[in-house]
């Protein structure tokens, strides 16, 4: 019985309605997630299932995770026999785990972030092979015995809980191997449901071989590594027991580290039960407070039956081949499911609220490209509209398709990259890409080391370079611990200094830069600066990555004398942007003390979508002007996020677009005078993907 539409009660844009109607039932006994920093699309997705309790099942399917060739099979399998697409796509990690040659091939990462911009849900387990324990010299995950094979793996999770051990080294690696797909998944904007060590306490995976206690120690070690050292706030953790009683009860990973609780069944062919009494046990154990649904099915319940008995799971999600299996699913009864009123394809999901679909997507969110060598960007934008670029506001000549390559980088190449399509519906811009130089040189492009090592009081050593050029790329001995400074002159002849440390490269481009001058506002004849509009760009960070921008000097401090008589020195670092891009993740602290972020003709503010910084965040006064399209963009922050004698309201009436931020702080301050500078309230609109968070940021806790 196909359909072309369907009676909802919340078709189109009336779905915000049902969000209002039911938020005041569901929200009241909805934990909120358990992923510290969790991006708005996470709650927003439990959100969503709690609101659909009793009315709606999402129809879910496996993928098959063994065969690329085959990916699609299942997908579209149900589509070509009831005219829907599933509304949930189930996807494994199991090949990534197998080996690097295998690991090379697999692009399930990339089907998960096309099936989100389609509008879809994602759901990933993993398989997670091992080669320790192995009876056959291959990886294996099933124990020996079990699935009616007798290899498998005596792989000891009780060992694998246990610094240093082999087994413990072999668990850390596999983890930060699915670390770095999900990662990929949270640059990308799309929220996952994950589902570890499934079907806990079935004595057939290794995980669960030993019990509950090693068992819980390891999903401990998973979470704590997955969201303190990967910074991977776009995840739902679903826990997946084996039954509805014991196991659940027993196998537990607590409150904190669980958002979701999960049922496989395989019930026998020619059967449909519901499960309604195993989801009602599932939901009453936490009171409500987490989403239950069935992760792994058979036989499709009886659409109708479930919720005659109540049985209000969140979702299904059939096992690869058994949608095709006709003992357990004839195409009659899977086409009458997936036409069913009740049951949400991926074209009715509101999916807006949990994912932002861009209009023009660049594949590549950044890159690190050595001096001299070549950069290549690649668009997607509506059908039939030309695309341009811009790098830094300004149009990049002669790019006018959808790849954008960058001959013989240079310093003066680095930046925000943005892709443009123009039609009849306007213009529409993606999100930044930001390009960044890597190199071990101290200095690349117009910059040169001079004078001789500063020790400062406290022991730092600072290496000095002078900004001789437009652009120039930097580095720190991160090896010795020393800090690397370089100066320029801001829009009003401030002198600025940039102090660089750690790992990673940073590159620093001016706009309309002026040819090297003694500085108007000091007394420095012997000294040279270069002035513009400054960009920053860091790429290759780490967790011991830091930056510090500010203002030479006070007129209270004992060089004052380094001023001019008369000069009106406001002592504010004019900087249009700070751009990180971090190879795992982490960043340490940023310091922008007096800095005022300003338009560059495109984003302004500190651009790190996605990072998480392990030290504070101090900035200036936040503002731009003119056509600034984003102000301030903060990755999770762990530690102060602080605004200083400022706030982020726009004058030109703005939005404050950020990325993972959950707190901030405003602070009062003191400008460079000494004169006091008073905090403010937050008075701006805080939107993230366009949906406006200001009421989810904790202001001034």
């Amino acid at each position: 019985m196909n359909r072309t539409t369907r009676q909802l009660c919340f078709p189109g844009v009336a779905v915000a309605v049902l969000f209002a109607l039911l938020a005041l039932r569901a929200h009241a006994t909805l934990d909120a997630p358990v992923s510290p920093n969790a991006l708005p699309g996470v709650a927003a997705e439990l959100q969503f299932f709690k609101n659909i309790q009793g009315r709606y099942i999402v129809g879910g399917q496996q993928e098959i995770a063994w065969s690329e060739p085959r990916a699609e099979e299942d997908v579209n399998y149900i589509v070509q026999h009831t005219g829907r697409t599933p509304g949930l796509r189930g996807f494994d990690f199991l090949q990534y785990t197998y080996s690097s040659s295998v690991r090379a091939n697999q692009h399930s990462t990339e089907r998960a972030i096309a099936w989100a911009r389609a509008g879809g849900l994602v759901t990933y387990c993993c398989h997670m092979f091992m080669d320790i324990g192995s009876t056959n010299g291959t990886p294996q995950f099933y124990t020996p015995g079990s699935n009616g094979n007798p290899t498998g793996t005596n792989f000891d999770i009780r060992q694998a809980v246990v610094a240093g051990t082999p087994e413990n080294t072999e668990y850390l690696a596999k983890l930060d191997l699915i670390a770095a797909e999900l990662r990929k998944l949270r640059d990308a904007g799309v929220v996952v449901i994950w589902r570890p060590f499934h079907e806990a306490g079935g004595t057939w995976f290794w995980w669960s071989r030993y019990g509950a206690a090693p068992f819980k120690a390891a999903w401990q070690i998973m979470f704590e590594r997955f969201t303190q050292i990967h910074g991977l706030t776009n995840l739902i953790w679903c826990f997946n027991p084996t039954d509805a009683s014991t196991v659940m009860a027993g196998w537990y990973p607590g409150d904190a580290m669980v958002d979701m609780i999960s049922l496989d069944v395989y019930p026998p062919p020619g059967t449909h039960p519901t499960y309604s009494s195993d989801y009602k046990a599932m939901r009453d154990f936490r009171v409500g407070r987490k989403v239950v649904v069935m992760s792994e099915n058979g036989s499709i319940p009886d659409i109708d039956a479930m919720f005659a008995e109540g049985g209000s799971w969140g979702y299904f999600c059939t096992w690869n081949g058994f949608e095709n299996d006709l003992s357990r699913n004839s195409l009659a009864f899977l086409d009458t499911v997936f036409n069913h009123a009740r049951v949400l394809t991926r074209d009715e999901l509101p999916s807006q609220y949990w994912f932002y679909s861009p209009d023009v997507v660049i594949d590549t969110p950044s890159q690190s490209v050595t001096a001299g060598a070549n950069a290549t960007f690649t668009a997607t934008g509506p059908a039939g509209a030309p695309l341009r670029w811009q790098c830094n506001g300004v149009e990049v000549p002669g790019a006018g398709s959808a790849t954008l390559t960058l001959t013989n980088m240079q310093p003066a190449n680095t930046g925000l990259y943005v892709a443009l399509s123009s039609s009849g519906a306007g213009e529409r811009r993606s999100a930044a890409a930001l390009v960044g130089l890597s190199t071990t040189a101290k200095v690349v492009g117009g910059g040169v080391e001079r004078w001789p090592n500063i020790i400062h009081q406290n022991g730092n050593v600072f290496d000095q370079v002078q900004l001789t050029g437009a652009a120039e790329a930097i580095t720190a001995d991160s090896a010795l611990g020393q800090i690397t400074r370089t100066s320029f002159l801001d829009v009003d002849g401030d002198i600025v200094q940039v102090e660089f440390s750690g790992p990673g490269t940073l590159s620093l481009v001016l706009d309309e830069a002026t040819a090297p001058a003694p500085a108007a506002n000091y007394n420095q004849p012997d000294i040279q600066y270069v002035q513009g509009h400054a960009g920053i760009v860091i790429t290759g960070a780490t967790a011991d990555t830091n930056v510090s921008v500010f203002t030479v000097g006070r007129a209270t401090a004992v060089n004052q004398t380094l001023f001019k008589d008369e000069v009106n020195y406001d002592g504010v670092a004019d900087v249009a942007f700070i751009a990180i891009a971090s190879s795992d993740g982490r960043f340490g602290d940023v310091r922008a003390a007096n800095a005022t972020f300003f338009t560059l003709r495109g984003y302004t503010g500190l651009y790190a979508p996605g990072v998480v910084f392990g030290g504070p965040v101090y900035l200036g006064n936040v503002s731009a002007y003119g056509s600034a399209q984003s102000v301030i963009l903060l990755g999770g922050v762990q530690g102060a996020s602080r605004i200083t004698g400022g706030d982020l309201y726009q004058e030109n009436g703005a939005v404050v677009q950020v990325s993972g931020l959950t707190q901030l702080k405003f602070t009062g301050g003191s400008d460079s005078h000494g004169n006091a500078i008073s905090a403010k309230p937050n008075a701006a609109v805080l939107k993230q993907n366009d949906l406006d968070v200001t009421a989810q940021i904790v202001v001034n806790p």
